[in-house]
């Protein structure tokens, strides 16, 4: 599944680290939520690895619905 043009992916790694764009660390969920707020985006898509556990995915879509982001596409994979 491919992003709309323009938008880019939130990662998450396999030990839980994320990055949205160039921004890495503390900052993607603020960025992610910056950017899918101001284009009007219809949805995030959340790139995870296969190795993130659903605690981990759990928490993270709720620290992005606290952030305005309700509506996320997962995707998986092994990196």
């Amino acid at each position: 599944m491919a992003t709309a043009e323009g938008e880019s992916p939130l990662f998450v790694s396999a030990e839980g680290n994320l990055a949205f764009g160039d921004v890495i660390g503390g900052g993607p969920i603020e960025a992610a939520a910056r950017e899918v707020l101001a284009n009007q985006a219809q949805k995030l898509e959340l790139r995870a690895d296969s190795g993130v556990g659903g605690a981990v995915i759990a928490a993270l879509l709720q620290d992005l619905a606290t952030a305005g982001v309700t509506n996320v596409a997962l995707v998986t994979a092994k990196q």
